[in-house]
C-alpha cells in the first residue's frame, strides 16, 4: 500500500485541510484502514474493499474508475457499514463511517454526504451530488452537473459545462462557473455568482446576493431585501418583494423592481425598466433608456443618452439628465426636469381629470398636453407648445415659440364656434412665434395631405381648406392685441377649429405667422 504526501485540489474546491496521505489499494480485495492523526485520501481501485476512515476529514476516491461510481455516506448496512458504494471500482466495496469527502470518476457519478460537513467533488461526467445536513462543499467539475446542498450553510461550485444548482435551507454560496447554469437559492441569505455563460439566478426567502458576471443572465430575487448586480451581457433582472438593489450594469437590460422601495440602476447600454410597485429610486446611466416608475412616489433620473421617462398617477420626480428627452406625465403633481438637451413633457396620456395636478418643471422645450382644458407655459428657450386636447392657456414666455395644432386636437372636430377654443396669450411675431397648422389635413374629402389655404380678413366661401383671421374684442390685457384663427376644412362656412391669439403685432396676425 504506497503512502505519500501531496497537495490534494478537488477541482475547484481547493485543499482540503492542506497535506495529505495517500493510500491505493489493487485490483484485488483490499483493506485499509487509517488510524493515524493526518487526513487522508483512499482509493481502492478494484474489488471489493473494505475502507475505513477516521472521521476527521478522510476522502474517499475513485477519480481511476473505469466506470461511472455511485457513494452514499448515509446508507447503513446490516453490518454496521455506513457507506454505500456501487459502480465501477465502487462496486463490492464497504465504506465505513469516517470518510467526510468523496471524489468521483470521470463518468456520470451519484454522490451523496450524510449530515457531518462533507467535501463532494464530481470530477468528469454529469454528476449529481446531494451534501444533506452539515456544511458542505459540492464540486460538479467537467459536464453538466446536479448539486443539491440541503441543509446547512454550504458552497456550491458548478465547474464547467450547464449545472443545476440548488441551496437548500441555510446561507449558501453558489458558483454557476463556465456555460449555461441554473441556480435556486432556497431558505437563507445565499449568494448566487454566475459567471460566464447564459445562466439562471432565483433567490429565495432570504436577503440574497446575486451577480449574474458575463453572458445574458436571468436574475429574480425573490423574497426578501436582495442585491442583484446582473454584470455583462442583455440580461433580465425582477427584484421579487422586499426593497431590492439592482445593478443592470453594461449591455441592454430589462428591469422590473416588483414590490417594494427598490434602488434601480441600469448602468450602461439601452435599458428597459420598470420599478414596479411603491415609490423606487431609479437611474438609467448611460444609453437610451425606457423608464417606467409604476405604482408610487418614484424618483427617476434618466441619465446620459435620449431617454423616455413614464411618472405615474402619483406625485414623482423625473429627471432627464443629458440628451433629448421625452417625460410623460400620467398626473400628480410631479416635479420635472428636463436637464440638458431638447426635451419633451407629455402629458396626454393622463385619462383621470382627478388625477391632474399642477406640474413643476424646468428645462421643457416641447409641451404636449392632456386630454382636459391645461395651462402651459414655456421658457426663454424656443420652445415647441402643442395642447392637445381640451380648451388650452398656451404661454410661450419669451424666444421663437411655435404653436402646434394637429389632428389629436379635439378643437378641430367639426363644431360650432361656441364650443370653446385655445388660447395664445404671448404671441410675438418679433420674437419669430409661429402657429402651425401643419400637422392638420385641410382638406379630408380630397386625396393626400391638403394645407390650409390662408384667406386673411374675408369671409368663408363654402370651400374645405380655408383659414382666417380677424381681430377681435379687446384683449385680457390693454397693451396685447385680440386676434381670432378660423379654419374651416369640410366647407360648410362654419370654423371647424378656433384659437384666440392675444399679443404684440407690428402690423398684425398675417400668414407669415402661420406654417400650414
Amino acid at each position: 500500500m504506497p503512502i505519500d504526501r501531496f497537495l490534494f485540489d478537488l477541482l475547484g474546491v481547493g485543499e482540503v485541510n492542506g497535506v495529505y496521505k495517500i493510500a491505493v489499494g489493487t485490483d484485488q480485495a483490499d483493506e485499509i484502514r487509517i488510524t493515524d492523526p493526518y487526513p487522508w485520501y483512499v482509493e481502492g481501485h478494484g474489488g471489493a474493499d473494505i475502507l475505513v476512515g477516521k472521521d476527521i476529514g478522510d476522502t474517499v476516491g475513485y477519480a481511476s474508475s473505469p466506470e461511472a461510481v455511485r457513494v452514499d455516506l448515509t446508507f447503513v448496512g446490516a453490518d454496521g457499514f455506513l457507506g454505500l458504494a456501487t459502480g465501477g471500482d465502487a462496486t463490492g466495496d464497504r465504506v465505513a463511517a469516517g470518510f467526510s469527502n468523496v471524489v468521483g470518476s470521470e463518468f456520470d457519478d451519484l454522490l451523496t454526504g450524510d449530515g457531518r460537513d462533507t467535501v463532494l467533488a464530481g470530477l468528469a461526467g454529469d454528476d449529481g451530488l446531494a451534501g444533506g445536513g452539515g456544511n458542505d462543499t459540492l464540486a460538479g467539475g467537467l459536464g453538466a452537473d446536479s448539486l443539491d446542498g440541503g441543509t446547512g450553510d454550504d458552497r456550491l461550485l458548478g465547474g464547467i459545462g450547464d449545472d443545476i444548482l440548488r441551496a437548500g435551507i441555510g446561507n449558501d454560496w453558489l458558483e454557476g462557473g463556465l456555460d449555461n447554469d441554473r441556480m435556486s437559492a432556497g431558505e437563507g441569505n445565499d449568494h448566487l455568482l454566475g459567471g460566464d455563460g447564459d445562466d439562471r439566478l432565483d433567490g429565495g426567502t432570504g436577503d440574497d446576493l446575486i451577480s449574474g458576471a458575463a453572458g445574458n443572465d436571468n436574475l429574480v430575487g425573490g423574497d426578501g431585501i436582495d442585491s442583484l448586480d446582473a454584470g455583462a451581457g442583455d440580461d433580465t433582472i425582477s427584484g421579487g418583494a422586499g426593497g431590492d438593489r439592482i445593478n443592470g450594469d453594461d449591455g441592454i437590460d430589462r428591469i422590473n423592481g416588483g414590490a417594494g422601495v427598490d434602488h434601480i440602476s441600469g448602468g450602461a447600454g439601452d435599458d428597459f425598466i420598470a420599478g414596479g410597485d411603491d415609490g423606487d429610486f431609479i437611474a438609467g446611466g448611460d444609453g437610451h433608456d425606457l423608464i417606467d416608475g409604476g405604482a408610487g412616489q418614484d424618483f427617476i433620473w434618466g441619465g446620459a443618452g435620449n431617454d423616455v421617462l413614464i411618472g405615474g398617477t402619483e406625485r414623482d420626480t423625473l429627471m432627464g439628465g443629458a440628451g433629448d428627452d421625452f417625460i410623460v406625465s400620467n398626473g400628480g403633481n410631479n416635479i420635472i426636469s428636463g436637464g440638458d438637451g431638447f426635451d419633451t413633457l407629455d402629458m396626454s396620456q393622463a385619462h383621470d381629470p382627478s388625477d391632474i395636478g399642477p406640474d413643476y418643471y424646468i428645462d421643457i422645450e416641447h409641451f404636449i398636453g392632456s386630454r382636459f382644458d391645461d395651462s402651459i407655459g414655456g421658457n426663454a428657450s424656443d420652445n415647441i407648445i402643442d395642447g392637445g386636447l381640451g380648451s388650452d392657456t398656451l404661454t410661450g414666455r419669451g424666444g421663437a415659440d411655435t404653436f402646434t395644432f394637429d389632428l389629436a386636437d379635439d378643437n378641430f372636430a367639426f363644431r360650432a364656434p361656441q364650443s370653446g377654443s385655445d388660447t395664445i396669450t404671448d404671441f410675438s411675431s418679433a420674437e419669430g412665434d409661429r402657429i402651425d397648422l401643419s400637422g392638420i389635413d385641410a382638406d379630408a374629402g380630397a386625396s393626400g395631405d391638403q394645407a390650409f389655404h390662408f384667406i386673411g380678413g374675408s369671409e368663408f366661401s363654402n370651400s374645405a381648406g380655408e383659414l382666417r383671421i380677424f381681430q377681435a374684442q379687446q384683449a385680457a390685457s390693454a397693451d396685447l392685441d385680440h386676434w381670432m384663427v378660423e379654419a374651416d376644412s369640410n366647407g360648410d362656412g362654419i370654423a371647424d377649429l378656433i384659437v384666440q391669439v392675444d399679443g404684440h403685432f407690428d402690423s398684425g396676425l398675417s400668414a407669415h405667422d402661420f406654417t400650414l
